[in-house]
C-alpha cells in the first residue's frame, strides 16, 4: 500500500486474510431415546470468531437445550419420543452465516426384555427361545449381566432380538439378560430357566387284562419332561370302545370292548418336544359266565351233599355269593372262594329249593344264575315184609324188591340172615331169582342204599 503527500511518498506491505464461509457439522443428528439424556456437539468450521449461536426456525424439543461455547455448541437434555424439526444458525464476527436444518428423532424408550418368563426345557434336548426388546435406538448390545447361563446354552444377539439355544443338564438356573442400545438406554430381565429331567418311560410296562362288556380303566403315567403332555396312539389301534385321554398326566385308557387281543403303541410328547413310546398288548377276556347247569343233582336229607359250581371267562380270581335274598337248604353252604356247595341238608328240608348265585371276577365283572336243588328223604323199601311163597326145585317166579324216595340208582344187599339156598338178590335191580332146593321158612333183612 503506498501513500503520497505534498512533500513525499510512503508505502507499507499489508496482508488481508479471507476465511472460508462458516459451516456446521454434523449435517444430520443421530437419534435418541425418550427419557435418556441426549448429548450431541455441533461444531462450526470456517468463518471468523467469535460466533453467535441461535435457533432460527422451529423449536427444540421440550427438555433439550442449545449450549454455545465458541466454535462448539451442545444439544443436551432429555425429552419425549417424537420427530422434531428446527434450524440451528451461527453468525460469525464478520456476518458470515451457516444455518443447517435438522430433524431430531427421539425413539420410544426401550421396553423390558420379553418374554418376562422362560418356558421350561428338557435335559438333553435342544432348547431354543427368542428374546426381544422394543423401542430404543439401534444397534443393541446383549449380555448376561448377573448369574450365568447353563453350560451348553448360549446367547446369540441379532439386533433387537437374541436367542437362547443349546442343551443343558437338568436344574434351575438363575441369570439376568441385559440389553443396551446405542444411546445408553438399558433394559434387563431376571430369569429362572428350569431344565427338567428327560422324559422317561411310560408306565405301567404291561396292561392288566379286561373283561368284555365291563368298563376298562387304566392310568398311564410318565415322569420327567415338561408339561403339558400330549398322548396319542402311534402304531396299531385301540380296541373299538376304548379311548385314550389326549392330554395331562396321567392319561387314561377307558371304555369297554369286545373280547380279543389288541396290539398298539402309546406315544407321549411333552411341551419341550421330548417324547417316549410304549408298545402294549391288551387282552380283553370273554364275558364271565356260570357254566354249571341250573338244575343241580338232588340231595338227600341228613346225607352229606357236595356240588361244585363252575364259571368261565372274566379275569383273575372269582368270588361267589348268594344274591336276591335267596338261600340254600338248611345245613348247606356256599364256599365264596371256590364255588363249592356242600353240607348236610337238615331233616326238615325235603323239597325243591331255588336260589341265585352270582360270581364276580377281579375286575368286578359278574354273572348270575338261578339254580334248583331238590332235597329228598332217605330211601324206603315198599315191598314185603312177607314175600310170595316158592316151591322146592321149581323156578322162583320171585319178586323184585322196590324202594321209594332217596336218589336213584339204588343198590341192594342182605344185611341180616340169608335167602334160601340157590336164590340170589340182584344188587342193582332188587330182583330175587333162582330155584330153591330146600324147604323151610327163611327170614332175612334187605337193605337199599341210594345214590
Amino acid at each position: 500500500m503506498q501513500v503520497t503527500d505534498l512533500v513525499g511518498t510512503g508505502s507499507q506491505d499489508l496482508t488481508i486474510t479471507i476465511n472460508p464461509a462458516p459451516s456446521i457439522a454434523p449435517a444430520t443428528l443421530p437419534p435418541g431415546d425418550a427419557g435418556v439424556t441426549y448429548n450431541q456437539n455441533l461444531n462450526v468450521t470456517g468463518g471468523t470468531a467469535p460466533y453467535t449461536w441461535s435457533i432460527s426456525a422451529g423449536t427444540l424439543p421440550n427438555g433439550i437445550n442449545l449450549a454455545p461455547s465458541g466454535s462448539t455448541a451442545t444439544l443436551n437434555g432429555s425429552t419425549t419420543a417424537g420427530s422434531y424439526n428446527f434450524t440451528i444458525q451461527v453468525i460469525d464476527n464478520v456476518g458470515g452465516v451457516a444455518s443447517p436444518a435438522y430433524t431430531l428423532i427421539i425413539n420410544p424408550a426401550m421396553s423390558g426384555v420379553a418374554p418376562a418368563a422362560l418356558p421350561a426345557g428338557d435335559a438333553g434336548l435342544t432348547y431354543t427361545q427368542n428374546l426381544r426388546v422394543a423401542g430404543g435406538t439401534a444397534p443393541y448390545a446383549w449380555s448376561v449381566s448377573a448369574g450365568s447361563l447353563p453350560t451348553g446354552i448360549n446367547l446369540t444377539p441379532s439386533g433387537p432380538n437374541a436367542t437362547l439355544s443349546g442343551s443343558a443338564a437338568a436344574g434351575n438356573y438363575n441369570f439376568t439378560i441385559q440389553v443396551i442400545d446405542n444411546v445408553g438406554g438399558v433394559a434387563s430381565q431376571a430369569y429362572t430357566l428350569v431344565i427338567n429331567p428327560a422324559l422317561s418311560g411310560i408306565t405301567p410296562g404291561t396292561l392288566p387284562q379286561g373283561d368284555a362288556g365291563v368298563t376298562y380303566n387304566q392310568n398311564l403315567n410318565v415322569s420327567g419332561g415338561t408339561a403339558p403332555y400330549a398322548w396319542s396312539v402311534s402304531a396299531g389301534a385301540l380296541p373299538t370302545g376304548i379311548n385314550l385321554t389326549p392330554s395331562g398326566s396321567p392319561a387314561t385308557l377307558s371304555g369297554s370292548a369286545a373280547a380279543g387281543t389288541y396290539n398298539f403303541t402309546i406315544k407321549v410328547t411333552d411341551n419341550a418336544g421330548g417324547s417316549d413310546t410304549q408298545a402294549y398288548v391288551l387282552t380283553i377276556n370273554s364275558a364271565l359266565s356260570i357254566t354249571t347247569p341250573s338244575s343241580l343233582p338232588a340231595g338227600e336229607i341228613t346225607t352229606f351233599y357236595s356240588q361244585q359250581l363252575n364259571a368261565s371267562g372274566g379275569s383273575g380270581s372269582y368270588t361267589w355269593a348268594l344274591i336276591n335274598s335267596t338261600s340254600l337248604p338248611q345245613g348247606v353252604d356256599l364256599n365264596t372262594s371256590t364255588g363249592l356247595i356242600s353240607g348236610t341238608p337238615a331233616s326238615n328240608t325235603v323239597g325243591p329249593h331255588n336260589f341265585t348265585v352270582q360270581v364276580t371276577d377281579t375286575l368286578q365283572g359278574s354273572a348270575s344264575l338261578t339254580f334248583s336243588l331238590n332235597t329228598v328223604g332217605g330211601p324206603s323199601i315198599t315191598t314185603g315184609p312177607t314175600l310170595p311163597n316158592g316151591t322146592v326145585n321149581a323156578v322162583y317166579s320171585g319178586v323184585t324188591l322196590m324202594a321209594s324216595d332217596g336218589t336213584a340208582p339204588y343198590s341192594w344187599s342182605i344185611t341180616v340172615g340169608a335167602l334160601p339156598a340157590n336164590l340170589i338178590l340182584n344188587g342193582s335191580t332188587g330182583a330175587i331169582t333162582g330155584t330153591p332146593i330146600a324147604q323151610g321158612t327163611f327170614n332175612f333183612t334187605a337193605q337199599v342204599t341210594d345214590a
